[in-house]
C-alpha cells in the first residue's frame, strides 16, 4: 500500500518569482499595478520568502525609498530577516527569472488565481468540518456557504478601489516629477512664462484663474 504524499495548497512559485523580478527591474510601473492587483498585500503569496520580499517593496514604496537590489538587501538585513528570503544570493537573481517587465499582468493573473483557489479550499475545509457537528436546517447550512463565497469576491473588490487611489497618487507623483526634471510642462501652454512654468500649463478639462474683479466668480 502506498501513500500519497499531502498535496501542497495551489500556488506558482514560478510566477511569484516573475513579480517580484519585475518590481526590480520597473519599480514605479510594476509597484502601481501590484498594489492595485493585490488587493491583500503580500497575503498574496504562499511562499514566505516571497511575502517577506514583497511586504519590504510595499514598506519601501510607502516611505519613499528608491527600489532596487542594495536598498532591499540593507531593508531586509535592518528587519534582521534577510537570511529568511535566501540572502543576497536569492535576491540577486530574482531579475533573472524574467527577460523584462513587459509580462508582469501575466504573473499577476497566476498569482492572484492561486491566491483565490487557496482561500477558496482553506473556505471548503472549514465547511467540510462543519458538516459533522451542524445542526441547523439546510438552507442555513447552504445560506452561510454562499455567503463566505461571496465574502472572498466583495472583499476582494472594495480592497481593489482603496489601491486604485494609492496607485494613481503615485502615478501622478512620478509625472510631476519627470516633468519637472525635464523641465516641461505637463499640459496646455498658455503663453505666460511664469505660469507655465510654476503650474504647468493647463491640463484637460481645467479652468485657470488668473485675476478677476470682487464678486466676478473667481471661486465658482
Amino acid at each position: 500500500m502506498t501513500i500519497d504524499p499531502p498535496k501542497l495548497p495551489p500556488h506558482s512559485a514560478e510566477a511569484e518569482q516573475g513579480v517580484l523580478a519585475c518590481i526590480l527591474l520597473s519599480p514605479n510601473e510594476a509597484m502601481a499595478e501590484c498594489v492595485q492587483k493585490l488587493v491583500k498585500g503580500s497575503d498574496e503569496f504562499y511562499d514566505l520568502r516571497h511575502q517577506n520580499i514583497y511586504q519590504a517593496f510595499l514598506s519601501m514604496w510607502g516611505e519613499g525609498k528608491p527600489i532596487e537590489l542594495i536598498a532591499l538587501v540593507q531593508y531586509l538585513k535592518d528587519k534582521s530577516i534577510l537570511e529568511q528570503v535566501g540572502g543576497m544570493a536569492y535576491l540577486a537573481a530574482l531579475p533573472d527569472k524574467v527577460p523584462s517587465a513587459a509580462n508582469l499582468h501575466y504573473y499577476l493573473e497566476i498569482a492572484v488565481e492561486k491566491s483565490i483557489l487557496r482561500e477558496s479550499l482553506k473556505l471548503c475545509t472549514v465547511f467540510v468540518s462543519n458538516l459533522y457537528e451542524f445542526t441547523g436546517t439546510i438552507d442555513e447550512l447552504v445560506g452561510g456557504l454562499e455567503h463566505d463565497v461571496l465574502q472572498i469576491r466583495s472583499a476582494r473588490e472594495q480592497n481593489r478601489g482603496a489601491a486604485d487611489i494609492k496607485s494613481i497618487q503615485h502615478e501622478l507623483q512620478d509625472d510631476y516629477e519627470k516633468s519637472m526634471a525635464n523641465q516641461a510642462p505637463m499640459g496646455y501652454l498658455t503663453g505666460f512664462a511664469d505660469v507655465d512654468r510654476t503650474m504647468g500649463g493647463i491640463m484637460p478639462q481645467e479652468a485657470l484663474v488668473l485675476a478677476g474683479s470682487p464678486s466676478s466668480g473667481k471661486t465658482t
